[in-house]
């Protein structure tokens, strides 16, 4: 996952000297065109290239979030209010996309989720036997003074439930610290999650001052064409739709923006009820560990005993 993080920051990085290269051409491009006195067609040049260039940018950036940002924080919104659900409508998102990594951590804490809700009712399971057992041993004891063959019999059962009480209180204490590990592991996806949205967030900004650039070239073309007068009406025409897709991409450029800065505090809440999880969930496994072992010790214990009454 820091791999994908880094391979995102290089292509961030080439897309930025990308732009420089392209900006270093544009410029070399409308020097010469200005000097030769075509000035709308040195404004037509840099918009054509720079829409393009937005246009690529535009797209990259979709393909990494993975899908609509609306997806993206309706899933965060029911992470934070503890609703693990898969993907609506069954849809499927590229593994290094937001939106991957987004359907990654519920998988995780579904897996969690379970794996302790297993836990949970193996050990219930063992309470349910240890009181059956209790009540073996109280009626062995209650029929020692009667027959001492049917105590022994009695004493042969419980070491029997003692033996499988064992063995399930060891089960279910694999199972609590694969549920620990299963929790750091999403802990880190999370992580993980929060860095891939601020780099979105870097990225739209690139996207915004671009449309920016591009809004204040679209009007000078537009004044250039003015000046032109009927040779440069149709150039005006064009220069008003590259302005208004400006605008329109500045305004979701923005927009995402706020979203991904939304998406990126979901996600740090995310991140501190995860936290908040771990030492509970540590001083569950502490806890069956120690069941474990007293079941370990009743095993032994009841061993002895059965030998000494089958004596």
């Amino acid at each position: 996952m820091l791999r994908n993080v880094r391979l995102k920051i290089k292509v961030t990085a080439a897309a930025s000297v990308m732009l420089l290269v392209v900006a270093s051409v544009v410029a070399g491009l409308q020097l010469e065109l200005i000097a030769t006195g075509q000035l709308w067609m040195a404004g037509a040049v840099a918009l054509l290239v720079i829409s393009a260039t937005m246009l690529l940018l535009y797209f990259d950036l979709k393909y990494t979030l993975g899908g609509e940002p609306a997806v993206a924080m309706e899933m965060l919104d029911n992470m934070a209010c503890g609703r693990i659900t898969a993907a609506q409508g069954g849809v499927e998102f590229g593994q290094n996309s937001l939106l991957g990594r987004l359907v990654l951590v519920q998988q995780r804490w579904r897996q969690s989720i379970g794996q302790v809700r297993a836990a949970t009712e193996a050990l219930a399971m063992v309470a349910d036997q240890a009181n059956q057992t209790a009540g073996s041993l109280a009626d062995g004891v209650a029929e020692q003074a009667g027959s001492l063959n049917t105590t022994s019999l009695a004493m042969e059962h419980m070491s029997a439930s003692i033996a499988s009480n064992n063995q399930n209180a060891g089960l279910t204490e694999s199972i609590a610290r694969q549920a620990s590990a299963d929790v750091e592991e999403c802990n880190r996806a999370v992580l993980g999650t929060v860095q891939a949205m601020q780099n979105i967030a870097e990225r739209i900004s690139i996207i915004n001052d671009i449309a920016y650039q591009t809004n204040l070239l679209a009007l000078n073309a537009a004044i250039e064409a003015g000046r032109a007068g009927e040779n440069g009406r149709g150039f005006a025409v064009v220069a008003l739709e590259v302005r208004k897709l400006a605008e329109r991409c500045q305004r979701a450029a923005h927009e995402i923006s706020e979203e991904a800065t939304a998406s990126v505090r979901q996600s740090d809440l995310a991140g501190q009820l995860l936290d908040k999880m771990l030492p509970s969930i540590h001083k569950t496994a502490q806890l069956i560990q120690e069941i474990s072992a007293a079941s370990q010790e009743q095993a032994e214990g009841s061993q002895q005993i059965n030998g000494t009454v089958g004596q």
